[in-house]
């Protein structure tokens, strides 16, 4: 509160009261008055669904402070990482691992004006072996996702992925619109137990952070618009739809050879 006597005094005459609907303020008596307590809750509400870009082109109920991690997120030695990968226009990636409930990201990348190839050659691949070598060394534990680019060229670009850094790769099922759906509700879940957000990323990932933060566009009809935080929106909406979270069954993933290609 700022320095207002009236406010402060609303704000201690106030109580939280607990109904099949969720919490609402209420009075701690009939007497007092609360009314700027509620016009202030009112307006943190709407500051909050319409930060950034206005209304649905933005990440609705993303903040920073609740979402990004205050310290540095350091991999779990051994355990699966995942990854979201965009394979035209423009690379991106996005690197996380799933714990006790909770999607931790690890890192995003985009390559502007970069082909596929060395944007993960250079990049993701370096990446990878400097923080997480155990899922370079093992297949079972780099779980990926693309996008359906629906283009003959498709496999061909799946196959560099695989050829530099391996892993199982699938194709969400679900399309932008439902995978957008995935991510909002993501960052509206918190952990159970915790009541800490699901969602925590690492003050590095700046691209996911400013993607999140209402600069990214649900519009998929016109390329020319389409800007960096999109693509990296897009890669993080493919790793959500795949990552199963709370869950850590390794022994469940299948693992494709050659052979059953």
């Amino acid at each position: 509160m700022y320095a207002s006597d009236e406010l402060r005094q609303q704000a201690l005459s106030t109580v939280a009261v607990e109904n099949p609907r969720g919490w609402r303020i209420a009075k701690e008596k009939a007497s007092k008055k609360i009314d700027a307590i509620v016009a202030l809750a009112t307006a943190c509400v709407a500051a909050m669904a319409h930060r950034g870009e206005i209304g649905s082109r933005s990440a609705r109920g993303f903040n920073r402070a609740m979402h990004v991690s205050r310290e540095k997120i350091v991999p779990l030695q051994g355990a699966p990482v995942y990854i979201g990968q965009t394979l035209v226009e423009m690379p991106a990636t996005v690197i996380a691992q799933s714990d006790r409930g909770s999607i931790r990201i690890l890192a995003a990348f985009a390559s502007e004006g970069m082909g596929l190839r060395r944007h993960v050659e250079t990049i993701v691949k370096q990446w990878l072996t400097a923080n997480a070598r155990w899922a370079l060394n093992n297949h079972r534990l780099l779980l990926g996702a693309y996008e359906d680019v629906e283009q003959q060229n498709e496999f061909d670009l799946l196959q560099i992925v695989e050829d530099l850094l391996g892993g199982y790769w699938e194709n969400p099922l679900s399309k932008w619109e439902g995978r957008r759906d995935g991510v909002l509700d993501l960052i509206g879940k918190a952990t159970p137990g915790t009541f800490q957000p699901s969602l925590q990323i690492d003050g590095t990932a700046k691209l996911l952070i400013e993607a999140l933060s209402g600069r990214w566009s649900y519009d998929t009809d016109r390329r020319e618009k389409r800007t960096v935080w999109y693509h990296v929106a897009n890669a993080f909406s493919l790793l959500v739809a795949t990552v199963h979270v709370g869950t850590s069954a390794v022994e469940n993933i299948k693992v494709i050879s050659n052979y059953d290609r």
